[in-house]
């Protein structure tokens, strides 16, 4: 018992440095973790963002910084997806002759996620009367769509909304309704089995509408840009008949089935490109035509 009693400070001091060392190995290792957590930290997750690359050939990698690995060029135009990730230090990059500071951005585009310099990147509007995005199977514009017409009025205001009469081809038309019409930001609405609230389709044909694809497709776009763009040849319809110029089929390209456009007659085309048939994009004549787009439409 006295050699215990006599042994027993001993030991607690052993017990106690032994205690202490774990801590500080333990700080230690925490302290390298924190640091490394710091270095690939990101801010909490929000809401769906969408931006719009400002500059061509915008590499997206697969680390935030210029010696990361580049995954993909990014065409000028088209529209990105975030969810609040970023690094948590701004880096200072030339773009174009201009130095611009900014966070790198997690983000996808199509099926690929990378990270992005923010600096190219411009963000879509958050004031729906501003939005001008259209997203096949979500949106077009400021109309979503699960949207009544009840919701689109309550969103845009009523002086803004209007129902019509629209012709669907053959000579027949149904009961829909107009935003913004009379304005470059005119878009058509047709509902199922004209009830107002199941939307079917959303439509426009002005050649000064500000709408454009998260693909980048608008108005005015070439059958070659869109071809590019869907990366295969589609289908479309010949000319000079009621849907003229209209897209059959995506052929498992990039671009959505639930997207559709009509292209104009071209000034000069073969006759081998009249009539109700269906034609390949990469037709040799349809190619020399190369018409262009001149009406969006998306189908819900």
């Amino acid at each position: 018992m006295t050699v215990l009693m006599y042994h027993l400070p001993k030991l607690i001091f052993a017990v106690i440095a032994f205690t202490s060392c774990l801590a500080f190995f333990a700080s230690c290792n925490g302290g390298d973790s924190t640091g490394a957590q710091e270095e690939v930290s990101v801010a909490p997750l929000v809401d769906t963002i969408f931006y719009k690359v400002m500059v061509d050939n915008l590499r997206m990698r697969d680390a935030p910084n210029l010696q990361a690995e580049t995954l993909t060029l990014l065409p000028q135009g088209v529209i990105v997806r975030t969810w609040g990730e970023r690094s948590l230090r701004e880096d200072e990059i030339r773009l174009r002759g201009t130095i611009r500071r900014d966070f790198w951005y997690r983000a996808r585009y199509q099926e690929q996620d990378g990270w992005i310099f923010g600096g190219a990147l411009d963000k879509v509007s958050d004031d729906p009367a501003s939005n001008s995005l259209i997203i096949p199977e979500r949106q077009f514009g400021p109309v979503l769509a699960t949207d009544s017409e009840i919701d689109v009025i309550n969103r845009l205001g009523k002086e803004n909304v209007t129902r019509t009469q629209v012709s669907i081809g053959e000579g027949e038309s149904v009961a829909g309704t107009i935003i913004f019409p009379g304005t470059s930001r005119e878009v058509t609405l047709l509902w199922t089995e004209q009830n107002f609230e199941d939307l079917h389709e959303a439509r426009s044909q002005r050649a000064d509408a500000p709408w454009a694809t998260d693909l980048g497709i608008k108005i005015g776009s070439s059958l070659k840009q869109v071809e590019k763009i869907n990366g295969r040849p589609f289908r479309l319809s010949g000319f000079q008949w009621d849907y003229a110029g209209t897209t059959t089929g995506w052929n498992q390209g990039k671009i959505s089935e639930s997207m559709v456009l009509v292209f104009a007659e071209p000034e000069r085309f073969h006759s081998d490109l009249i009539g109700d048939q269906m034609i390949d994009s990469d037709n040799a004549r349809m190619q020399r035509a190369n018409p262009r787009v001149s009406m969006l439409r998306v189908l819900f």
